[in-house]
């Protein structure tokens, strides 16, 4: 067990000496001295130390590794730049000193490595100015999405006390007047369909500019994303207000019916003929029935164009 102690300890002292740079760790009489401390032969003390000398390479990249989570992206990309042209640099030294140290140097190779070494120095600067305007940018870019999602969050806030509001005021109508409400409610429908159709008409008017060049970048899939948007509020809104609408006219000829079963809904009927006829809600039905479709169509060309290859624009 002594013995065994003994090597260990002598295996960490060379260890030690071979990371502190001790030039004397692996030759003369240290060399000799771990060999024998260690009981080995020439061939055993020669493995150790590529061992040891591998331990030590890789000890050292961990703690480079290390030391990079310490650090931003940006200061990792200049460190690697920098790094790269010192290695570029001290290559180039090497090859014109070679260059120089011959009999009848040859003047002209020896020119174009000075000038190569000149240029190492530029060529790092324009890449380190290249990585932080990337970063600069890929910033902007963040900080404009979170200003977005934030303009989103509100616009959402406002749309959804705005559509409370409106519920209350077409109950209160419906509530004071079945006729009154069942106009506000004709009057909220057509509002929203024509909401869909201005939607309709700016996405194709969008759609013809961005395909102009025949593909869709960024910026023009973010505006036609948002038009989409625009578009499938508006229709989500016509269903709603619709179906609504149904409901209102269905409860006033019950209404109808119930107290005057003699005449056979005439008060309905007069109701409806106030409001465009007893077709009134056929044609209300078709018109909504047509915008689906429409709608249809252009969300099957919207997903065409996002599987094109050509394409950048993201479709869900």
């Amino acid at each position: 067990i002594d013995e065994a102690f003994d090597k260990l300890r002598a295996a960490r002292l060379r260890l030690s000496a071979l990371e502190s740079g001790d030039e004397g760790a692996g030759t003369g009489d240290q060399e000799a001295a771990f060999a024998s401390a260690l009981g080995m032969g020439e061939e055993e003390l020669a493995a150790s130390r590529d061992e040891a000398e591998r331990a030590a390479r890789r000890a050292a990249a961990i703690e480079r590794q290390i030391d990079r989570e310490n650090h931003t992206d940006l200061e990792n990309r200049i460190s690697d730049i920098r790094e790269m042209r010192d290695e570029y640099k001290d290559l180039i030294r090497t090859m014109a000193g070679y260059e120089k140290s011959m009999p009848e140097p040859d003047e002209g190779k020896v020119r174009q490595l000075e000038e190569r070494l000149r240029e190492a120095d530029k060529t790092a600067d324009v890449r380190e100015a290249r990585a932080r305007e990337e970063v600069a940018r890929r910033n902007r870019e963040e900080a404009a999405e979170i200003g977005r999602s934030f303009a989103d969050a509100i616009r959402d806030v406002d749309e959804r006390r705005e559509e409370r509001e409106r519920d209350r005021a077409v109950e209160e109508a419906l509530a004071a007047s079945p006729e009154k409400g069942i106009a506000m409610l004709r009057e909220i429908l057509d509002e929203f369909m024509a909401k869909a159709d201005r939607a309709r008409a700016e996405f194709s008017r969008a759609m013809d500019e961005a395909m102009a060049d025949g593909r869709v970048d960024e910026a023009e899939a973010d505006r036609l994303a948002g038009i989409r948007d625009v578009y499938a509020g508006a229709e989500g809104m016509v269903d709603r207000y619709a179906e609504r609408l149904r409901q209102a006219a269905a409860g006033l000829e019950r209404a109808n019916e119930s107290a005057n079963r003699n005449t056979s809904g005439s008060f309905f009927a007069s109701a409806l003929q106030a409001f465009g006829g007893t077709d009134f809600y056929k044609r209300t039905a078709n018109a909504t029935e047509q915008t689906l479709a429409t709608a249809r169509k252009i969300l099957a060309s919207v997903r065409t164009i996002a599987e094109s290859p050509s394409s950048g624009l993201a479709f869900t």
